[in-house]
């Protein structure tokens, strides 16, 4: 699907640039709790992808066509402070460091088959609760016109709608299949 395609050809595009210098290259819900955050801390430095929605471009046609909106966000964290979770150091990169290599190389970046990416503004993602946590994320964010073709969802999903269960109730000694249609 478009949305995934686009996901994936960032983080592999972010793989390639890196290789082994981030510690997670990964793709997340536009929303991140301070469960998720307190988990990417341990996986800094990385780089995370984020599809952040999309305005409608149709404009009138036949076809849907979204202005998709995609972020690139650096996620840093050092034991030095806040300035070397910005500029890095002689241990770790910085976002600005991150940010200012990726930029050049997704900017214009043909996604086969969905379109370009162009760039269009960085973004300062500090908060305070970021800051309580150690870290420091900025964000690159792109925009891509992504057609939607009309689809035969019976055709591209999995048939989800049959559920096999088998278990052992306590006093048989035999197990007990049953299959069960799941409405839609």
């Amino acid at each position: 699907m478009q949305i995934a395609c686009v996901e994936d050809a960032i983080i592999a595009k972010v793989k390639d640039v890196f290789g082994n210098k981030l510690r997670a290259v990964d793709s997340l819900p536009a929303d991140v709790d301070d469960e998720t955050l307190k988990r990417l801390v341990r996986t800094t430095p990385g780089v995370y992808v984020v599809f952040d929605g999309g305005m409608d471009q149709t404009q009138g046609g036949s076809q849907a066509k979204v202005r998709a909106q995609f972020s690139v966000n650096a996620i840093t964290s050092h034991v030095s402070g806040e300035k070397a979770r910005r500029r890095g150091d002689k241990l770790e990169i910085g976002a600005y460091d991150i940010i200012e290599i990726l930029l050049p190389k997704l900017h214009r970046m043909t996604v086969k088959g969905i379109g370009t990416l162009v760039f269009q503004n960085i973004e300062n993602r500090y908060d305070g609760p970021l800051d309580k946590l150690g870290v420091a994320v900025y964000a690159a964010v792109y925009y891509i016109d992504i057609n939607f073709p009309d689809i035969d969802a019976v055709a591209v999903l999995a048939p989800f709608k049959t559920a096999s269960v088998t278990t052992k109730p306590a006093p048989l000694s035999n197990p007990v299949t049953d299959v069960i249609e799941l409405q839609q």
